[in-house]
């Protein structure tokens, strides 16, 4: 497990959030691929994890989603706020996320989970009990299996 150190990060994402959008360039790219994924499935509730400037919050607030954006930068999560991106906002951490299975109907999270020091538990976090793996470099999290069960997908490329 990596050290991590989260307060430094937050800081620096505080510093960069009144331009942060102004270079997103990646990111905007990064969820756009996520979202063809997805095919333009609605959710009822999402949790946007590492939320930034609420972009890709106000996406699934403006279809009709209720929306909890989650940042680890309070400036970020404040961005967000004043664009009324969400339903709700939450200052936390991704690898500790304060809500039960079974809250939202999709977790979503764009270029964020790298920061964790546990990737694994961070996905996992997103889905409690459920286990994460890497198949061709995106990471997948599956309900109800082992992890012996997967042992073989593991860090699979």
């Amino acid at each position: 497990m990596a050290q991590v150190n989260k307060q430094a990060i937050a800081a620096a994402f505080g510093r960069a959030a009144s331009q942060y959008e102004q270079h997103a360039f990646l990111q905007q790219q990064s969820a756009d691929a996520l979202l063809t994924m997805l095919a333009g499935r609605q959710f009822a509730s999402v949790l946007d994890a590492g939320c930034g400037p609420g972009r890709m919050s106000r996406y699934w607030r403006e279809r009709g989603s209720e929306v909890t954006a989650l940042d680890l930068s309070l400036p970020m999560l404040l961005q967000a706020r004043d664009r009324k991106a969400a339903h709700h906002y939450l200052l936390a951490d991704i690898e500790a996320i304060p809500y039960v299975s079974g809250v939202f109907d999709l977790a979503w999270s764009n270029l964020a989970v790298q920061w964790c020091g546990d990737l694994r538990g961070a996905l996992s976090e997103f889905v409690p009990g459920c286990t994460a793996w890497r198949h061709r470099g995106v990471y997948h999290v599956v309900p109800g299996i082992s992890a012996g069960t997967t042992s073989g997908m593991a860090g699979r490329r």
